[in-house]
């Protein structure tokens, strides 16, 4: 079957075509109050995209709506499309399009399947999409899967997306994630990350660990990363504090000649 037989459903119309009447339809249901017919049409709705963004996965220029589609479809069978055509693709572009999608849907399946992405021999950008998936999320459950990717993953382009992630999420399970890793990591690099991502959490628990990284590591690059955070967390009376101290400390610096 040709494209023009894929593209063209009924009398020739398109997907644009058919999704705009069925969502018409969708509105006088929903305006009447048929319940059951309106689960029936929505169902009904559901498959027909699927089957149509299915059957265009294959085309380059239409890979993007197809997988949006079977995003927001959201079923297993959907899903299962997206994972298959996203292992199946070669095209960076397009396995990154399609990753980019899945990870638009909140399910466990998907940080499954995004740890998995994040965690195996896939090129750093690709795991970085991944990453930034879960960290979307911003609880508890995605800071867990975070914290596994980092303690097993030698990527720093990986481990400096997983910190900034960390913070994002705004838990105190994050910031205990983040003390760890100040406590256990030496690279200035990596120390830096972490303190930026305290500051990013804004929560007040986060100033003692950023002051006492301050006030004992001398690399430069981490103690930038120190004020920055505490004026992210000047919330606090701690933190405002903490940059008066900085500032003297600034001042006290003697000047080279």
């Amino acid at each position: 079957m040709g494209k023009a037989n894929v593209y063209q459903i009924g009398n020739g119309e398109g997907p644009n075509s058919l999704a705009l009447k069925a969502d018409r339809a969708l509105a006088k249901l929903a305006a009447s109050g048929d319940r059951e017919a309106f689960r029936t049409i929505v169902d009904t709705n559901k498959q027909r995209m699927f089957t149509v963004a299915r059957s265009v996965m294959n085309d380059p220029a239409l890979v993007s709506e197809a997988a949006d589609s079977l995003a927001d479809i959201g079923s297993e069978a959907a899903l299962n499309v997206l994972f298959d055509m996203f292992q199946s693709k070669q095209d960076p572009t397009a396995r990154q399009l399609i990753l980019e999608q899945i990870a638009d849907v909140e399910t466990p399946e998907v940080i499954a399947f995004l740890t998995d992405i994040a965690l195996s021999g896939q090129d750093d950008e690709v795991a970085v999409i991944a990453i930034e998936g879960i960290a979307d999320r911003e609880d508890n459950i995605a800071v867990a899967a975070l914290d596994h990717i980092f303690v097993n993953s030698t990527s720093q382009q990986r481990r400096l997306a997983i910190l900034s992630g960390i913070g994002d999420s705004e838990t105190q399970q994050a910031v205990e994630l983040l003390e760890r890793v100040l406590n256990s990591e030496t690279e200035p690099e990596v120390v830096a990350a972490a303190v930026r991502a305290l500051g990013d959490t804004e929560l007040a628990s986060a100033v003692p660990l950023v002051l006492d990284t301050y006030r004992n590591n001398t690399d430069e690059q981490v103690q930038r990363a120190a004020i920055r955070a505490l004026r992210r967390l000047d919330d606090h009376p701690a933190a405002t504090e903490g940059l008066l101290e900085m500032l003297e400390d600034q001042l006290n610096q003697p000047v080279d000649q």
